[in-house]
């Protein structure tokens, strides 16, 4: 719960939610315009995002290159698991430089 309240998290969250549906990007364009490597990591215990394992595969499948993983987290992984996602990051860095 940390990060909600960091200076300007709220305004940030309600920024977000007030973007025009016209006006967004698909992720599957966003994919299709990508050309290096990346790295998923997603939270088993998402709420926010239903049927997670669905989008898991779409994902890898737009994009099948891309390392996927599923770590015990919630929403935010980076914030529930700092260590854990570090250490992924740490090494999936090291493993990619060269092509990034």
């Amino acid at each position: 719960c940390r990060p909600m309240y960091d200076l300007g998290a709220e305004i940030a969250f309600f920024r977000l939610s007030q973007i025009p549906k016209d006006r967004l990007i698909s992720i599957s364009i966003l994919l299709k315009k990508l050309n290096h490597p990346l790295f998923l990591i997603w939270g088993k215990h998402d709420s926010l995002i239903p049927n997670i394992q669905r989008i898991r595969r779409q994902y890898t499948q737009e994009y099948p290159s891309a390392l996927d993983m599923c770590i015990e987290a919630g929403h935010c992984p980076h914030d529930d698991a700092p260590q854990i996602v570090n250490g992924l990051m740490r090494l999936w860095l090291l493993n990619n430089i060269k092509s990034l």
